[in-house]
């Protein structure tokens, strides 16, 4: 897994396959907005659940299977 973050509100992990986040920025349609959306995460300016949108999103589109929300 190349990104892992912690969804603190839901006490969980949101884990996207490293392939899965390669395709999203390579994307014409969702790279800009995924790689803001990270960087504004790092700073604390997003919650995981923008990610979360993004990521499911081009994965429903692609018809991939692209990562879990695992709960404690």
């Amino acid at each position: 897994m190349l990104f892992l973050a912690w969804w603190k509100k839901l006490g969980g992990i949101l884990a996207v396959k490293k392939e899965i986040v390669e395709k999203i920025l390579e994307d014409p349609k969702y790279g800009k907005e995924f790689e803001k959306v990270l960087n504004e995460f790092l700073e604390g300016k997003k919650k995981v659940k923008h990610i979360k949108k993004i990521v499911w999103k081009f994965c429903r589109e692609n018809n991939l299977k692209c990562g879990e929300l695992i709960y404690e």
